[in-house]
C-alpha cells in the first residue's frame, strides 16, 4: 500500500462516494476502484458495501478509518519537519575550529559575520575532529592552525599567519630590543611551550629545529603547556620563552616581547573540502573572509 491508497480510502469513508472522493484525490472512477480492490486484498477484507447507487461503510472500514486517517497525519506532520530542517540547512552555516585557533580572532571573526547577516543561522564548535566534521557534512568550514591541518582534498585559504618572538623579565638586559637574535639569546635558560603529553608545541619545534639548524643546543630549565604559566615563570626570571607572538597570552603578567629574527611564521588557515558544493551562507562567508584577509595585508 502506498500513502495515495491511504488518500483515497479515507476520502470514500467520508463522502460516502466514488464519484466525490475521484474528484479530490484527482483519479478516475475506474483507478479509485483497482486502489480500492487492490487495498481490501491485501488486507483480507471488505471495506465497502456497494450497490449501483450508493456506498456504504462497514465494520470494517469503520475500524480501519482513524488507523488510515493517523497515518496520513504522521505522514504530512513528517513532511512538514523534513521540509522545515531542509528550510534550515539551506540558511544555516557550520563552522568548526581547532582549539588553538581560537588565539587568532575566529571567534571574534564568526561573531561579527553573524552580526553583519542575521539571516543566516551561524552554528559554530571547538574540535579537534576537523577532517571528520568537514567528510561528514557537519561543518562547511573549519580553521587550524599548520599542526592540525588535514593532508588532502582540502581547499585552503590563509586566515593569519604567527612568528616566533622573545618573551623577557621587564628588567633582562635584552627587554627594550624590538627584535632579537638567537646569537642574543643563546646562552639564556629557556623555558619551553609543550603540549600536554609533553610533545613540543609546533612554535617549539620550530624554534628548536631552527637552533639545531645553526648548530646551538638550548638549555631548557622548564617546560608548560599552559601559556600563562609559562609568562609567571618568566616574570619569576626562570627563563626566558620562544613562541608565537599570538600564543602569548599578553595580559595579567608584566614581560617584555620582542620579534625573533630572522622571521619563523606558522600559518592559521581555514579549510573546506575542494568538491563541496558551498551554500549560499557558506559563499557568503567565504568572500567574506577573502575580503577580511585582503583588508589586513593592506595594512
Amino acid at each position: 500500500m502506498d500513502i495515495q491508497q491511504f488518500e483515497e480510502f479515507t476520502s470514500l469513508v467520508e463522502t460516502c462516494s466514488f464519484q466525490k472522493t475521484a474528484e479530490l484525490t484527482n483519479v478516475s472512477q475506474s483507478a479509485l476502484t483497482k486502489h480500492i480492490q487492490k487495498m481490501e486484498e491485501e488486507l483480507g477484507v471488505t471495506f465497502f458495501d456497494r450497490s449501483k447507487r450508493s456506498v456504504k461503510t462497514n465494520k470494517f472500514s469503520k475500524a480501519f478509518y482513524p488507523y488510515a486517517k493517523r497515518i496520513l497525519e504522521l505522514y504530512r506532520e513528517g513532511g512538514s519537519a523534513l521540509t522545515s530542517l531542509t528550510n534550515q540547512d539551506k540558511w544555516a552555516l557550520r563552522i568548526a575550529y581547532s582549539p588553538g585557533s581560537a588565539r587568532y580572532g575566529v571567534i571574534e571573526l564568526l561573531s561579527e559575520f553573524a552580526r553583519e547577516n542575521p539571516q543566516f543561522s551561524l552554528q559554530s564548535q571547538e574540535s579537534h575532529q576537523l577532517a571528520e566534521l568537514l567528510h561528514n557534512r557537519q561543518a562547511d568550514f573549519a580553521f587550524a592552525t599548520e599542526e592540525v591541518m588535514p593532508g588532502h582534498q582540502m581547499n585552503q585559504i590563509i586566515y593569519k599567519t604567527d612568528a616566533l618572538a622573545v618573551v623577557l623579565p621587564l628588567d633582562h638586559p635584552l627587554a627594550g630590543e624590538k627584535f632579537l637574535s638567537l646569537n642574543q639569546i643563546r646562552n639564556e635558560k629557556f623555558i619551553l611551550h609543550v603540549k600536554p603529553d609533553g610533545a613540543p608545541h609546533l612554535e617549539s619545534r620550530k624554534f628548536l629545529d631552527y637552533c639545531a639548524e645553526k648548530g646551538v643546543t638550548p638549555e631548557v630549565c622548564a617546560q608548560s603547556s599552559f601559556t600563562s604559566n609559562i609568562s609567571r615563570m618568566v616574570n619569576q626570571k626562570q627563563g626566558i620563552a620562544v613562541m608565537n607572538r599570538y600564543q602569548f597570552p599578553g595580559e595579567g603578567v608584566a614581560v617584555a616581547v620582542a620579534d625573533f629574527q630572522p622571521r619563523i611564521e606558522t600559518c592559521i588557515y581555514m579549510i573546506y573540502l575542494n568538491n563541496a558544493r558551498l551554500s549560499a551562507p557558506a559563499r557568503s562567508f567565504l568572500n567574506y573572509l577573502i575580503q577580511k584577509t585582503g583588508e589586513e595585508e593592506e595594512d
